[in-house]
């Protein structure tokens, strides 16, 4: 019998620089953020949103050392919004 893969086949979308992404729209899962590039600080604002409106999912603050992943699965309705408060690189993995 052949081995059968639990893997989830995921998108993602990068934000290196300090600004407004919209990652997805529509509803889908925030399944992690990998954390790559190292600044002194630097706020992820993570919103089930079109744009930067409403209660956050998820703020996630990043200082020190990288990489880091950090796991989420946390489902969304209206869309994946993240602001970007610097320079971290960060990838935003999503279904």
């Amino acid at each position: 019998m052949p081995a059968v893969s639990n893997r989830r086949k995921l998108s993602g979308t990068r934000i290196s620089s300090a600004t407004t992404t919209l990652v997805k729209t529509g509803p889908g899962l925030f399944a992690r953020v990998i954390i790559d590039t190292p600044v002194t600080t630097n706020t992820f604002t993570v919103y089930d949103a079109l744009t930067a409106t409403g209660t956050p999912i998820s703020i996630i603050t990043v200082s020190g050392a990288v990489p880091v992943t950090l796991d989420f699965d946390i489902p969304f309705q209206t869309g994946l919004c993240v602001v970007s408060s610097g320079t971290s690189g960060a990838v935003f993995a999503f279904q």
